[in-house]
C-alpha cells in the first residue's frame, strides 16, 4: 500500500500466492487480489483471490486455475477473474464475496485479462492462445461474440468518453484499438518491446503502455490513437495505474522491486493537496448517497464524505438519493491553498407515483418479452410492459433479448420526475446460420446422434446438420454408438456471423466387459446341468452356460454334480484380459454306479407274454406291462422287441441311453393286419372255432376248480405275473 501524497510504503498486507493483479470495488472499498498460485509439497495448486479492506484479508475466494487479470462491474457489484490455466472467468458477488459462477471461454484459450465496458455492460476477455477478445455479457454471463486483435493480448482499458478499449498485444508491440459498440479494430498503434501493461489518464485523455523488455512507457494519445513519445523508468516495467486525484501514473518494476511514479504533463506529483469535505444533512441514518467530485466518484453512508485536491476548481455533480432531492444539485468548488466545505441538503421528495410503460415493436404477436425495471421484473405477450406506482428517480432498465430477436435499445436508464414514462424498443430478427456436424470412423448406416443446444439429430450419415441458429455460444453433446467413442464427446460452439462446422472423429474402443462360455459334451439333449460362477449359479438345458458382464481379472468356478455323471474338469479358474473366454466341459458316467431300464407296453391282451433283448445278449419276458433290467451300467444300449403273434411292436428296436438315473421306455403294440376278412369266413370254419371255444371253456372251468382245491401248491409252482425270467 504506497500513500500518493507522500510516496511512501504504507503497509504491506498479506496475500495468497504470487499475487498478480489487483482490481478495486468503489462501491464499498474492497480491493480484489489474483493469487496465481503454485504447487506446494503436497501436490495440491493454490489459486485463489484474496480480498482486502484497508489493510487486512477479510476473505479468500476460490478461483480457477492460475488467475490473472479482473475488473470490476459496477451495474451488478460483479467481479469478473480471467483463469488462464482453466480457460474460464470466475464470476465474484461483489456483495457476499463468494464465487457465484463460472463461465467457459473454451479449451485452449488461455484467458489472461478483462476489462469491463460500463455503457454497453459487456466484457472484454483477452485470450493469449488464440489472439482475440472474447465478449461477455455483464447481464447474463452469455457469451456474445470475439474479436480478433494482435499476438498475445494482454491488459487493456476502455475509454467511455468514445466507446473504445485498447488492447496490448505482447507477441506484436503493439495496442489495438477497438470500437467496442460493432467489436472491430479500427487502429494499430506500434509501442516498445513486450507491452505488458495500460492505464488511461482520463484527466488528458493520454494512454500509458509500460514496455517490459524496453524498460520505458509509451505515451498515447487516446484522441487521435498517435504516439506522442515515452518515458524512461526501471527494468521490467509490468502493472501500472493512474491516480485521479493527482492525475500521477505508478508503475510496478518487476525486475527491480520497486514503484516508479511518473509525472504526467502539466502536473506535479507531489503538489499539496488539501480536503474537500462534503457535508449532508437530511437523509436518515445509514442511508446511501454520493458525490461526482471532478472525475473522482465517492459514496458513503455517514454524514461526510472527503477528498484530496490540489489548488484549482473543480465541479462536483450530487445525485439524489433514494426518495430525497439534493440541494444543490451542483456546483464547483475553489480550492486555495486551504481546506473546503461543502454542505448538501437533503429533502424528501413527496411519494407521488406514476406509471413507466415500454412499447416494443417488431416481434410477432403473441411473443413473450421481458423488461427489468429497477430491481422488478415484468413478462408480456403485448406490446406492452407496464410498471405502475413507480416513485420519482432514476432507474436503470434492459429489455430481454430473445432466441431469434434483439431489442434495440437493449438497456439505459429511465428518469422520472413528475410525469408518466413510455419508453420504446425496436426488436429486429437476429440473423441465423446453420451449424454442421461431420462425422467420420464409423461403419457405414450406423446410426448416430447429436444434442444441440436441446435439440437432438439421429441419422445414419455422415453429418448432421442444424438451422436456423442465431449468433451466440452452445453446448453440444455427441451419443456415442455401441463399441465407438467420440471425439470431441461435447463442448461449446461459438456461432458469430457465419455458418460453422463440427468435426467429430469416432474411435472403435473395445467392450468394457466380456462373456464366459462354457460348453459341454456327454450329456443327453435337454439335460439340466449348471455351473456355480463366482459363487453363483448359472443353469442350461443346452450345451452352454453363458457368463456375461464379466470384467478383467480371475474367477472361480466349479461344475454342479450331475447323477450318474462325472465332469472334467469339475472346477477351476478362468482368467479374463480383455477378451471373452470359452471352457469345454466334459461328462463322462460314473462306471460305478447300476440304474434300471424298464420298457413299458400297451396294446397287448391281458396276460400276453412278450420280451425285449439287449445288445442281442440279454433278455428279459413278461406276461404284463413291464419288461425289466433293474441292474444296467451307465452306457449306450440297443434293444429288440421279440414278435408277438397277431401284434405289432412300435418301436420293435432302438437305442437307449443311461446316464445318471433310471430309464423308461415306451412299447405300444397294435393288432396284426388278418387275411381273409372276417365277414368271408366259410360256415365250416365258423364250426370249428366255436368247437374250440367250448373245449376252452371247459378247460378253464376245470383249472380254476382245480386251483381252489389246491391253492397253496399253485400259488409256489406259478410265477407272479410280470415277474423277470
Amino acid at each position: 500500500m504506497v500513500d500518493g501524497a507522500s510516496n511512501q510504503v504504507i503497509s504491506s498486507i498479506p496475500a495468497g500466492i504470487s499475487p498478480s493483479a489487483v482490481t478495486v470495488d468503489p462501491a464499498n472499498g474492497e480491493v480484489y487480489v489474483s493469487n496465481y498460485g503454485s504447487y506446494l509439497g503436497s501436490g495440491a495448486l493454490h489459486s485463489n483471490v484474496s480480498v482486502l479492506y484497508a489493510d487486512s484479508v477479510i476473505a479468500v475466494v476460490p478461483a480457477g486455475v492460475y488467475p490473472e487479470g479482473s475488473a470490476f462491474d459496477s451495474a451488478n457489484q460483479m467481479i469478473y477473474v480471467a483463469n488462464a490455466g482453466s480457460n474460464n472467468v470466475t464470476v465474484i458477488n461483489g456483495t457476499t464475496n463468494t464465487a457465484s459462477s463460472v463461465i467457459s471461454v473454451g479449451a485452449y484459450r488461455s484467458p489472461a485479462a478483462v476489462v469491463y465496458d460500463s455503457q454497453l455492460k459487456e466484457l472484454f476477455v483477452s485470450e493469449q492462445q488464440t489472439n482475440r477478445l472474447t465478449v461477455l455479457s455483464g447481464t447474463n454471463n452469455s457469451i456474445l461474440g470475439n474479436v480478433s486483435v494482435g499476438n498475445y493480448p494482454g491488459p487493456s482499458v476502455y475509454d467511455p468518453a468514445n466507446g473504445f478499449l485498447y488492447v496490448v498485444n505482447e507477441g506484436t508491440n503493439n495496442v489495438s484499438v477497438v470500437n467496442a459498440s460493432n467489436r472491430t479494430v479500427v487502429a494499430s498503434i506500434p509501442v516498445g518491446d513486450s507491452p505488458d501493461g495500460i492505464a488511461y489518464d482520463s484527466y488528458s485523455n493520454t494512454l500509458y503502455v509500460s514496455n517490459f523488455k524496453s524498460g520505458n512507457l509509451t505515451i498515447l494519445n487516446a484522441s487521435n490513437e498517435s504516439s506522442a513519445g515515452s518515458v524512461t523508468v526501471q527494468h521490467g516495467p509490468d502493472g501500472l495505474t493512474y491516480d485521479p486525484s493527482n492525475h500521477c501514473i505508478y508503475v510496478a518494476n518487476y525486475d527491480t522491486d520497486s514503484v516508479t511514479v511518473v509525472q504526467t504533463a502539466g502536473n506535479s506529483c507531489d503538489e499539496a493537496q488539501y480536503p474537500v469535505t462534503f457535508s449532508q444533512t437530511g437523509l436518515p441514518s445509514g442511508a446511501l448517497w454520493s458525490v461526482n467530485f471532478d472525475v473522482l466518484k465517492g459514496e458513503s453512508t455517514s454524514g461526510r464524505m472527503v477528498f484530496q485536491a490540489a489548488n484549482g476548481t473543480f465541479p462536483f455533480v450530487v445525485p439524489h438519493a433514494d426518495g430525497y432531492y439534493a440541494t444543490p444539485r451542483n456546483g464547483s468548488v475553489q480550492v486555495d491553498g486551504s481546506n473546503v466545505t461543502e454542505s448538501i441538503r437533503f429533502t424528501v421528495i413527496p411519494l407521488t407515483t406514476y406509471n413507466v410503460t415500454f412499447r416494443e415493436a417488431g416481434l410477432p404477436p403473441g411473443t413473450t418479452w421481458s423488461v427489468t425495471l429497477g430491481t422488478g421484473t415484468q413478462n408480456s405477450s403485448s406490446p406492452t410492459v407496464t410498471f405502475e406506482k413507480v416513485r420519482n428517480g432514476t432507474y436503470a432498465y434492459s429489455i430481454a433479448e430473445l432466441y431469434l430477436y434483439s431489442p434495440s435499445p437493449a438497456s439505459g436508464r429511465i428518469v422520472v420526475n413528475g410525469f408518466s414514462v413510455t419508453n420504446y424498443t425496436n426488436y429486429t430478427a437476429n440473423p441465423t446460420y446453420s451449424v454442421l456436424f461431420e462425422g467420420s470412423g464409423l461403419p457405414a448406416g450406423m446410426p448416430w446422434s447429436v444434442d444441440f443446444n436441446g435439440q437432438v439429430e439421429a441419422v445414419s450419415t455422415a453429418s448432421v446438420l442444424f438451422t436456423g441458429i442465431p449468433d451466440g455460444t452452445y453446448e453440444f453433446t455427441v451419443g456415442n454408438p455401441p463399441g465407438y467413442r467420440a471425439a470431441p464427446e461435447y463442448g461449446p460452439i461459438v456461432v458469430f456471423g457465419q455458418n460453422t462446422s463440427q468435426s467429430v472423429t469416432f474411435v472403435a474402443v473395445p467392450p468394457s466387459t466380456y462373456s464366459v462360455t462354457f460348453q459341454e459334451s456327454g450329456l443327453g439333449t435337454g439335460a439340466r446341468w449348471s455351473v456355480i460362477w463366482n459363487g453363483t449359479a448359472a443353469a442350461s438345458t443346452t450345451a452352454t452356460v453363458v457368463i456375461n458382464g464379466v470384467r478383467n481379472g480371475t474367477y472361480p468356478f466349479r461344475v454342479a454334480p450331475y447323477p450318474g455323471m462325472v465332469a472334467s474338469p469339475p472346477s477351476g479358474s478362468v482368467a479374463v484380459a480383455g477378451a471373452s473366454r470359452q471352457l469345454a466341459i466334459a461328462f463322462s458316467a460314473n462306471a460305478s454306479l447300476r440304474f434300471a431300464i424298464q420298457f413299458v407296453e400297451t396294446g397287448l391282451t391281458a396276460g400276453a407274454s412278450w420280451a425285449v433283448t439287449i445288445d442281442g445278449a440279454l433278455s428279459a419276458q413278461a406276461s404284463g406291462p413291464v419288461v425289466l433290467f433293474p441292474s444296467m451300467a451307465p452306457g449306450n444300449y440297443t434293444y429288440a422287441v421279440s414278435a408277438v403273434v397277431g401284434f405289432v411292436a412300435h418301436p420293435d428296436s432302438g437305442n437307449v441311453t443311461v446316464a445318471g438315473g433310471n430309464r423308461s421306455v415306451a412299447v405300444g403294440f397294435t393288432p396284426a393286419a388278418t387275411s381273409p376278412a372276417a365277414g368271408s369266413l366259410s360256415p365250416i370254419l365258423l364250426l370249428g372255432l366255436l368247437l374250440i371255444a367250448v373245449v376252452a371253456a371247459g378247460l378253464l372251468s376245470w383249472g380254476y376248480a382245480r386251483r381252489r382245491r389246491g391253492r397253496r401248491v399253485d400259488a409256489e409252482m406259478v410265477p407272479p405275473t410280470g415277474g423277470n425270467q
